[in-house]
């Protein structure tokens, strides 16, 4: 037997369903949120999928205090262990600070940096080359896209399609630094100029 909803009470129902969205859309807590909307309001998604879907879309993350990885499912974790991080959240897709994790000295996280940013020049090839069989770039990384293997201790590229290219961010397990690169007309901070890496502290 059906349920049959009352006009009230399917106006209740779309109010819920809508709850994410407008806490979104009030942003007033910013040590809660995940990423700022591209309208200027904040979200507290816990997942990436769907963050700022009525807000225009999301114009940047942001990593929550005390975060140390992020996870595949678009959650953050602030384990203090590394030995199951993001278990059960498919796993760790990109360390902030590894835990357990030393001081860095200035030689060593000008070593980090630097294989970061090798590691995007040869994205960049690997792309120029797929891009050279296929008329178009591609997110995907090894069978069906572009051949690439990552440095020791460095993250695959977080590669994302534009209008006229692409963009992407590496970091490395032992630094907060984090390096982007983009190709095309969109820049992708701090990186400003088209091909040439360009690192941050998160």
């Amino acid at each position: 037997m059906g349920v049959r909803l009352t006009p009230s009470v399917r106006v209740i129902l779309l109010f819920f369903l809508a709850a994410p969205s407008l806490v979104q859309a009030q942003g007033q807590d910013s040590s809660v949120a995940t990423a700022k909307c591209r309208d200027g309001t904040l979200s507290a998604a816990v997942s990436r999928q769907g963050a700022c879907s009525r807000h225009g879309g999301v114009a940047q993350w942001i990593i929550p205090a005390g975060a140390t990885a992020r996870c595949s499912d678009g959650s953050y974790s602030s384990s203090k262990q590394a030995q199951g991080t993001c278990a059960n959240h498919g796993g760790v897709v990109e360390w902030f600070t590894r835990p357990g994790a030393g001081p860095v000295s200035p030689e060593e996280e000008q070593a980090y940096v630097s294989s970061m940013k090798s590691d995007l020049r040869n994205l960049v090839t690997a792309e120029e080359a797929y891009f050279a069989d296929s008329v178009k770039y591609t997110t995907r990384i090894g069978f069906g896209g572009v051949t690439f293997t990552a440095s020791a201790g460095n993250t695959l590229p977080r590669i994302a399609l534009t209008a006229d290219g692409w963009l992407a961010s590496v970091s490395n397990a032992h630094t907060r630094t984090r390096c982007m690169i983009f190709i095309g007309s969109t820049p992708n901070p701090p990186a400003q100029n088209e091909g040439k890496p360009a690192c941050a502290s998160l």
